[in-house]
């Protein structure tokens, strides 16, 4: 199997099938918007985080693409828009799930060599920033289900 189709396949168990035997499409499945809007002690909301991940997988996207297109590093997709309905919250969720297929579509279309190469910013290979989508959503994936927890138990 080629390296470029096992990075694609590890950022998809990001969503199901991982070793790790949690999910991101189950962790989010069953958070409704007033969960969503919740903001705990740490500031972040799991809307919040779930466009947070979004955002880090398409600036990887863009990166992966070499697209010149600019990405506001600065909110760092932390500026999520209000969310006003459950439609808008599933929206999100939708939204951020399939970042993870849409990203994995772009690497098995990359050539491989490419994996190699330093990214635009020239601190890291793409191989290594494709590793780093998953490692980034499971330490995100962490936050929202201890913001479950406390939201639930409060």
């Amino acid at each position: 199997m080629e390296i470029k189709s096992l990075a694609a396949q590890h950022i998809c168990e990001v969503l199901k099938g991982n070793w790790s035997d949690i999910f991101l499409e189950d962790v989010l499945q069953d958070v409704t918007l007033e969960e969503a809007k919740f903001i705990p002690p740490s500031k972040n909301s799991i809307a919040m985080l779930a466009h947070h991940i979004k955002f880090y997988n398409e600036a990887v996207l863009f990166r992966v693409v070499k697209d010149s297109q600019t990405v506001n590093y600065e909110a760092n997709g932390f500026d999520v828009p209000e969310l006003k309905t459950e439609v808008e919250w599933q929206h999100l969720k939708e939204a951020t799930l399939s970042s993870f297929t849409n990203l994995a579509d772009k690497v098995l279309a990359m050539p491989e060599e490419q994996l190699f190469e330093l990214t635009p910013s020239g601190i890291a290979t793409f191989y290594k920033t494709l590793h780093g989508v998953t490692e980034h959503a499971y330490y995100h994936m962490g936050q929202i289900v201890v913001i479950k927890k406390i939201f639930r138990n409060k």
